[in-house]
C-alpha cells in the first residue's frame, strides 16, 4: 500500500462512526452511537484529548489522552488509547498521533506521558520502545461487572 496522506486535527462528532470502526480494530467492538455518547461524555469531563488521522476518505487512526493525578504519583498524562487501521500501520500515523498527545501534555506543563500496551500485542511494545517510552512494570488487570442499582 503506498503511504497514505493524513493530516492530525482534533476529533469531531462526525468522525464517530470511524472512531467505532477502528476501535473494533483495536479489539473493543462498539456502535457508533456509543462512541458519540462516550466522546460527550468525554468533553464534559474535562481535561480530555482526542485527535485522529484524517485521510482523504475516513481515518487512518486516533489518540486519546488524559490528564491524570493520583496519591502515588506526580500528575502526568496518559494515553489511553491509540488505534492506526491496519492497512497503514508502519506509515508514520502512530507516531505522529503521539507526537501529538506529547504536545497536549506540554501545553499542559506536564512533563511526562505514560502509555499501557496489553501484552498480547508485542509490535506495539516495540513500538512505543523505539519513540523513548521506557518499560516501567508490568501488572495484571482485573475486571469486576457490578450487579445493576434498582431505582426507586
Amino acid at each position: 500500500m503506498p503511504i497514505p496522506i493524513f493530516s492530525i486535527r482534533p476529533v469531531e462528532a462526525r468522525d464517530a462512526p470511524e472512531l467505532a470502526r477502528l476501535c473494533g480494530e483495536l479489539g473493543y467492538p462498539t456502535t457508533p452511537a456509543a462512541m458519540l455518547a462516550r466522546l460527550a461524555q468525554m468533553r464534559a469531563q474535562g481535561d480530555i484529548g482526542v485527535a485522529v488521522a484524517a485521510g482523504n476518505v475516513g481515518l487512518w487512526g486516533w489518540v486519546a489522552i488524559e490528564r491524570r493525578l493520583s496519591l502515588v504519583s506526580d500528575e502526568h498524562a496518559e494515553i489511553t488509547a491509540l488505534v492506526v487501521d491496519g492497512r497503514a500501520r508502519e506509515c508514520g500515523i502512530g507516531r505522529a498521533l503521539v507526537d501529538m498527545a506529547e504536545t497536549w501534555a506540554r501545553e499542559r506543563g506536564l512533563l511526562r506521558v505514560m502509555v499501557r500496551s496489553n501484552a498480547a500485542r508485542p509490535a506495539s511494545r516495540q513500538f512505543y520502545e523505539r519513540l523513548g517510552f521506557v518499560h516501567a512494570k508490568s501488572q495484571h488487570v482485573f475486571d469486576k461487572f457490578l450487579p445493576a442499582v434498582l431505582q426507586a
